[in-house]
C-alpha cells in the first residue's frame, strides 16, 4: 500500500500475542516501515506473524461520513459492530464496522440490499435479527433480514429477503416498542413479525395503527416524521402533533390504543430514563414537565402548562345511538355520571351533541382534590380520593344519537377521565 497518511505513525504488533513491536521510521510515499529491531521469525515458516496498523485517507471515507442512520448489531446477539446506511449517493448500500471498533470500516464490509432504485430507510431489531426496511415500493421485498453467523472463525451477516408489503416512508420512524419492531409506512405504522410453525419460518407484516390511520395517513410530510420510545409509548411526531401508541396496555387485533397530542414542535427527540427531550427547528431544547413533583412523587399543579399556556385537552365519545337507530330517547336529570381522575385542581366543560345539533355547552364540572401543596380557598375541596364520580345532572329530551365532549382548557389544571355512564329512557319511535 503506497501513499499512506504521513501524519499517522504506523503501529506494529505480533499477530498472535498482540505484543507491540517498535517502529523506528516509515516512508509514507512508498508505504514501507522500518523496525528498530528485526521481528521474531514465525513458528511456521511462510506464515504471517506481524500486523501493521496504518492510515490511508481515500474517497471511500465520504461513503461512511455521508450515512444518516445506524444500528448496533453483532454475532450471538451482541452489539459489537456498527451498521450504517442512508448515503444518498449509495441508496441501497450499507457498511458495517470492525469488531468493537466504530472508527474502522474494512473495505469488504458492505452489502448492496436489493435494487439501487429504492433506498434503505430504517434499521430495527427483532428476534435476534437486524431488519432493514427499504423505501415503500411494489417491485421488490421491502423487509430484509440480517442474521449473524460464524464462518471460519469470522463473523458474517448473510442477507435474506423478507416479506413484500408496505415499506418505510420516514427514515427516523423505526423503533422497538417492548418487543415489537415498528416503522411508519404510507399506510400507517407496521410491524414485521417472525413465527415458527412446524419448523417453518413464517414472516408477516401487521398494521398497528388501524385506530388512527384515517387521520395519520392524511398528514402531509409523513417523510419528515420522527419517533422515540418513552415510558412504554411509541411517540411519532409529524407536523407538530404526536401519535402515541400505548405499549403499557394489551395489544389487540386492531393494534394499540393511541393518543393524540397537539402542539409538539419536535424536530428531533431523545429519551433519557424517565425524561423525553426534543429539539425544535428554531433551535430550542424542550422537555416535558416530569420533574415537577412533591416528595411523594405526585405531579404538582405547575406542571400542567405548556410554557405558561394552557394545555387544551378533549375527550369525546362516539355519536352513539345506544343500539336503537330510529328510537327517540330522553336522558333524565338523574342517573348519568362521569368517573374522573382527581387533581389538586381540575375543571372541565361538558358539551353535548345530538344527531341534528352541533355540540352545545351545558356546564362546568370540577374534580378537585384536597392537598396541602396547593390550597385555593375559592375552590376548596375536602375530597382526598384519586377518584371523583360526579353526577352530570343534565336532562336532554327526544334524541336519536348523542355524543359527549369533555374539554379542559385551564392553566395548571390536570384532566383525566375513566368512564362515562349514561341513563336514558324510551321516548317513542321517531316519526321522521
Amino acid at each position: 500500500m503506497t501513499e499512506i497518511d504521513a501524519d499517522f505513525k504506523p503501529e506494529a504488533s505480533y499477530y498472535i500475542t498482540g505484543d507491540k513491536i517498535d517502529v523506528e521510521s516509515f516512508d509514507a510515499k512508498k508505504g514501507t516501515v522500518t523496525f528498530a529491531t528485526a521481528p521474531k521469525a514465525p513458528e511456521n515458516a511462510g506464515t504471517s506473524n506481524v500486523e501493521i496498523k496504518f492510515a490511508k485517507t481515500t474517497e471511500d471515507r465520504k461513503k461512511i461520513l455521508g450515512c444518516t442512520i445506524f444500528a448496533l448489531y453483532g454475532a450471538d446477539g451482541s452489539s459489537n459492530r456498527v451498521f450504517v446506511s442512508g448515503n444518498s449517493e449509495y441508496a441501497a448500500t450499507e457498511w458495517f464496522s470492525g469488531l468493537s471498533d466504530p472508527t474502522y470500516f474494512p473495505d469488504i464490509n458492505y452489502s448492496v440490499v436489493g435494487s439501487s432504485d429504492f433506498p434503505i430507510m430504517c434499521y430495527v431489531k427483532a428476534q435476534g435479527e437486524l431488519l432493514i426496511i427499504k423505501q415503500d415500493n411494489r417491485q421488490e421485498g421491502t423487509i430484509w433480514h440480517h442474521a449473524s453467523t460464524i464462518v471460519s472463525e469470522t463473523a458474517a451477516f448473510p442477507l435474506k429477503e423478507g416479506v413484500p408489503g408496505y415499506g418505510a416512508i420516514a427514515r427516523y420512524s423505526a423503533a422497538n416498542l417492548n418487543d415489537d419492531p415498528l416503522y411508519l409506512s404510507p399506510r400507517g405504522v407496521y410491524a414485521p413479525t417472525t413465527t415458527y410453525n412446524n419448523n417453518i419460518v413464517v414472516r408477516q407484516l401487521y398494521c398497528r395503527s388501524r385506530r388512527v390511520n384515517p387521520k395519520l395517513c392524511k398528514e402531509k410530510g409523513l417523510e419528515d416524521a420522527i419517533c422515540a420510545v418513552w415510558r412504554g409509548w411509541y411517540v411519532l411526531v409529524v407536523n407538530g402533533v404526536a401519535y402515541i401508541a400505548d405499549g403499557n396496555q394489551n395489544r389487540e387485533d386492531q393494534g394499540y390504543e393511541w393518543y393524540y397530542w397537539t402542539n409538539i414542535p419536535a424536530h428531533v427527540m431523545q429519551p433519557d430514563r424517565q425524561t423525553l427531550y426534543f429539539g425544535t427547528k428554531d433551535g430550542r431544547i424542550c422537555k416535558f414537565n416530569d420533574d415537577m413533583v412533591n416528595d411523594a412523587n405526585e405531579t404538582l399543579r405547575q406542571a400542567y402548562n405548556d410554557d405558561g399556556a394552557a394545555i387544551h385537552t378533549e375527550w369525546a365519545t362516539k355519536l352513539d345511538t345506544m343500539g336503537t337507530l330510529s328510537q327517540l330517547k330522553t336522558m333524565p336529570k338523574r342517573g348519568s355520571s362521569v368517573h374522573m381522575k382527581s387533581y389538586a385542581k381540575s375543571a372541565f366543560d361538558v358539551y353535548i351533541r345530538t344527531e341534528n345539533s352541533a355540540a352545545r355547552f351545558y356546564k362546568t364540572m370540577y374534580a378537585d382534590q384536597f392537598t396541602f401543596d396547593d390550597i385555593d380557598f375559592k375552590r376548596i375541596s375536602f375530597v382526598s380520593s384519586e377518584n371523583a364520580i360526579l353526577p352530570m345532572l343534565i336532562k336532554l329530551k327526544k334524541w336519536k344519537a348523542i355524543q359527549f365532549v369533555f374539554v379542559s382548557d385551564a392553566v395548571n389544571e390536570g384532566f383525566g377521565i375513566y368512564e362515562l355512564e349514561v341513563k336514558w329512557e324510551d321516548a317513542g319511535e321517531a316519526k321522521k
